[in-house]
């Protein structure tokens, strides 16, 4: 009967350890506008947040997005695994200019990579690059922060 007495609060106490979680970085967000249009955009711009990116997500507002922020530019490659939301992806270089927009298919894990070294990336929903008639070549302005981080690199 001792040992029930001790093994409860014990038992009490792991449960509540394991039921407690770590809590998950949230992005920071800024207001970015693309083609005339304002965005809400969530930063990811840590190896967490870029992992994790909009997975599990079911739905996000029209004007909601998501920008990955890289460390170095290099030809990023994304995989919808977890992802319930078609996206567009929009590649862009160190200045903002846009490198390639590939299309993303819920729940595939096909890599896609850029035709060109991107410094960051626009996740919007599907569709939001044609109904702006976004293409290779025109610039979105990033934020000065965003920009700073890769000034002094060169695209390959």
């Amino acid at each position: 009967m001792k040992r029930a007495h001790f093994l409860l609060p014990l038992i009490a106490v792991l449960s509540a350890c394991a039921a407690t979680t770590q809590p998950t970085t949230q992005p920071a967000t800024i207001k970015l506008d693309i083609a005339g249009k304002t965005f809400t955009i969530e930063v990811a711009d840590t190896d967490e947040l870029r992992q994790k990116g909009l997975m599990n997500r079911q739905s996000m507002p029209a004007d909601h997005g998501m920008i990955f922020v890289f460390d170095t530019p290099d030809k990023h490659g994304f995989w919808m695994k977890n992802t319930f939301i078609p996206l567009d992806l929009i590649y862009l270089d160190t200045t903002g200019t846009i490198v390639d927009i590939q299309p993303l298919k819920p729940h595939s894990e096909d890599v896609v990579m850029p035709v060109k070294t991107a410094a960051f990336a626009i996740e919007l929903n599907a569709g939001t690059a044609k109904e702006l008639k976004l293409d290779r070549g025109q610039t979105i302005k990033l934020p000065d922060n965003l920009l700073k981080k890769h000034a002094r690199t060169d695209d390959k």
